[in-house]
């Protein structure tokens, strides 16, 4: 029983560990945890049992396995991933087409952030990664984010070997939000997604209505999400699910609008006239489903390439 006992401890710690970019360590100190582990017979684990000696076997063998890994491959990329966060995400692509993380690093404020300290920070992991052949050689070329072009080209031509690019997918990713900042288009329809959404959401005898359509239309109700401005800014997310939810509702919507009931609240309720006039205008409609969709088609881009990782020939400039 007591081996039954430790091995079900040393898994339950494993899982903490592993998951730890979605569960917290201050979780096992939750009661209910507690409880559980007491009903099916096992004892409480602190955070120290985490964090302590385990932790820093578990580190120890990662950093073992990284250094097989990079000892064994003849070649390697380096990603960088942050430039302009407060933590830069290094890691190291590999010919069979893994990926291990090397390391992060807290970066300077972006007054102190010079291309030369990015150099010198691609240099020194890139010499790290090869330290067991001696060889920086062996670094075929470094991907980062387009705010690290100048000191990639830089590279570049310091070290001619190299085959330096911006990434892809946060290319992409960015142009949605270069889009939204520079297209009325993209700031019209959401905002007016966000008007429709938020009156619906916020007027209960008119919700009524959307409810009883949506759960005809779609065999359920539910509230439509609001996305706040500016809607230019991060990855343009929110504001996409709710263009998704605005399109879906489309025909609970114009059926809601066509009602008796909210032709009355129209009579007194000046929102409720300019949101009906929207709701039954085909370029309002217009609008949304075209942002949508260059938007999906960008995104749907994006998991392709995360997904398929193609090679550097199949790589558009962005």
């Amino acid at each position: 029983f007591h081996m039954v006992q430790h091995t079900s401890i040393l898994l339950l710690t494993d899982w903490f560990l592993e998951s730890s970019g979605s569960a917290s360590l201050s979780a096992v100190e939750h009661p209910k945890l507690k409880n559980f582990l007491r009903q099916v017979g096992l004892p409480e684990i602190s955070r120290a049992d985490l964090a302590g000696a385990r932790l820093d076997a578990r580190f120890a063998e990662a950093r073992a396995d990284a250094t097989a890994c990079f000892r064994e491959a003849r070649f390697f990329q380096l990603a960088a991933d942050g430039l302009r966060e407060q933590v830069i995400t290094l890691s190291v692509n590999l010919p069979n087409d893994t990926s291990v993380f090397h390391r992060a690093v807290p970066m300077p404020a972006p007054a102190s952030a010079s291309p030369d300290y990015a150099q010198e920070l691609f240099l020194d992991a890139a010499s790290s990664v090869s330290a067991s052949s001696g060889d920086i050689r062996h670094c075929a070329g470094i991907i980062a984010d387009r705010f690290g072009s100048k000191t990639l080209r830089d590279l570049e031509t310091k070290h001619h070997w190299m085959v330096n690019l911006t990434c892809q997918v946060h290319g992409l990713s960015r142009l949605v939000s270069d889009m939204a900042r520079e297209l009325p288009l993209f700031n019209n329809a959401a905002s007016n997604c966000a008007k429709i959404a938020g009156y619906f959401n916020t007027t209960p005898s008119v919700r009524a209505l959307l409810h009883k359509h949506q759960v005809q239309e779609h065999g359920h109700a539910f509230l439509l999400p609001i996305a706040a401005p500016p809607y230019n800014g991060g990855e343009f997310a929110a504001a996409f699910v709710m263009l998704e939810s605005i399109l879906t509702s489309a025909r609970p919507l114009q059926l809601a609008v066509l009602e008796e009931s909210y032709k009355v609240v129209c009579i007194d309720d000046l929102s409720a006239r300019e949101i009906a006039a929207m709701v039954q205008n085909v370029a309002f409609w217009t609008e949304v489903e075209a942002t949508h969709s260059v938007v999906k088609m960008i995104m749907d881009l994006v998991k392709e390439m995360e997904t398929e990782r193609p090679l550097v020939e199949q790589c558009p400039p962005l």
